[in-house]
């Protein structure tokens, strides 16, 4: 085995152990927000035409399984997409969380049964853009783009809700002036803890119509920043970069 062969296979196999790490460090990220929430806040939508993050763990799932187990794996496509955001629920947190456990558990599997040859091998597969020819090596970093992308959505929706009684993971130095690590999206200024005018009496209950309509006018930091991420992902995946 040559020099370049045996870089090949190290890079493949720190890439597929990275993966499965993300994979997993996400579904950290998304249980210990769901946590913090009761299953009204769950299904709670900041607009109409917004996703709660119930609908966010199901479009998750099945997003999940469709590429690893269809496009990859090679099984039957048997996703409802359409429903993943229909869906009003309420379906129990606990429900929805053991869905993306073992949704998560069997794209692990699948991440780690790859060896460097295969992540070379060419997925055929159809967007809403159109026909797609990529690498499994492409697929799953696409796929992790995508997940990691809804997942600070679902940590934004969580702070909304709860303000300042979120509990972060990993708890900052007592003098910083920063969040916590997993949380980064809103470090630096980037984007406030929780959307401005939420009452600090409504802030642990279900959010309720004036809270939902106050988060929804044209200034509110969590319109914009929501309407971004869901318009971000969009222009993805008409340009047949990633599917929703």
């Amino acid at each position: 085995m040559n020099e370049t062969t045996t870089d090949g296979a190290a890079f493949a196999r720190n890439y597929l152990a990275d993966a499965r790490s993300e994979l997993a460090t996400d579904l950290v990220r998304i249980k210990h927000c769901v946590g913090q929430l009761n299953d009204t806040q769950v299904w709670w939508r900041p607009a109409e035409s917004m996703n709660s993050i119930g609908n966010l763990l199901l479009h998750l799932c099945g997003n999940l399984r469709w590429r690893f187990r269809a496009i990859i794996g090679g099984a039957p496509d048997d996703r409802d997409r359409p429903r993943e955001f229909s869906e009003r629920g309420p379906i129990p947190k606990a429900q929805l969380l053991h869905r993306l456990e073992e949704t998560v558990a069997a794209a692990d599997a699948i991440i780690a049964s790859l060896t460097p040859s295969q992540l070379l091998e060419i997925r055929r597969y159809r967007m809403l853009s159109g026909e797609r020819r990529d690498t499994v090596q492409l697929v799953v970093l696409q796929t992790l783009l995508h997940l990691s992308g809804h997942a600070q959505e679902i940590i934004y929706i969580t702070r909304l809700q709860l303000g300042d009684a979120y509990q972060f993971r990993s708890p900052p130095a007592p003098d910083a002036k920063t969040i916590a690590a997993d949380d980064v999206v809103f470090a630096g200024g980037m984007l406030p803890a929780h959307a401005p005018g939420v009452p600090a009496e409504v802030k642990l209950a279900p959010a309720s119509e004036e809270v939902q309509r106050k988060d929804t006018t044209e200034d509110s930091p969590l319109k914009d920043y929501l309407l971004d991420v869901e318009q971000e992902f969009q222009d993805q995946n008409e340009e047949g970069k990633v599917e929703l």
